[in-house]
């Protein structure tokens, strides 16, 4: 997988804290941007959930599941609905990472479905085993959500950038009457 250059939008909440005081209707402009943007993503993401993806893994729960396998729940059952579900838009925000560094976000895709995520990122570490070998049909790892977010990387981080300098300009110019 070829490397990808990271975007960092710096000020986010800061930004969009100190205008909330001076301009709510700037606020709801960015805040619509970001929901737009992870909306288009999320409805792409979805349209990339196959009907069905291999023999033998069925839509049907375990009849007698493994007691080490999620706690007892077996494996998960592959139903397009229940992972097109739970594709999620989350705007929560101050994530920590794991070197110390605290970052937040303005918006992500999460997958909340057992079976969605297994289809989503199995073989990502490398993993060669039948199971991966026939999801890679597919495609390799990242099958859904990263590969929506991949797909529309350039276009997402223009439009937010742009709306977070235009909330950026409305705070400034707020500051500016503020000072006289």
């Amino acid at each position: 997988m070829a490397q990808k250059d990271v975007i960092v939008l710096t000020g986010i909440k800061e930004t969009i804290d100190a205008l909330n005081d001076f301009d709510k209707d700037a606020v709801k402009r960015f805040n619509a941007v970001v929901a737009s943007e992870l909306n288009r993503a999320k409805t792409k993401a979805q349209g990339f959930i196959p009907a069905s993806t291999m023999r033998g893994w069925t839509g049907k729960d375990v009849v007698n599941p493994g007691k080490t396998v999620r706690g007892g729940e077996g494996f998960p059952p592959y139903d397009k609905a229940k992972i097109i579900a739970g594709i999620k838009i989350s705007r929560k925000q101050g994530r920590a990472r794991r070197w110390g560094d605290y970052t937040t976000s303005a918006g992500s895709l999460i997958q909340e479905d057992a079976a969605g995520a297994i289809f989503e990122i199995a073989g990502r570490r490398g993993t060669d085993n039948q199971f991966t070998q026939n999801l890679d049909r597919f495609r390799k790892a990242s099958r859904g959500i990263w590969r929506a977010v991949d797909e529309e990387r350039e276009g997402i981080a223009r439009r937010v950038e742009a709306a977070l300098n235009d909330a950026k300009t409305t705070l400034q110019r707020h500051f500016n009457e503020r000072r006289g």
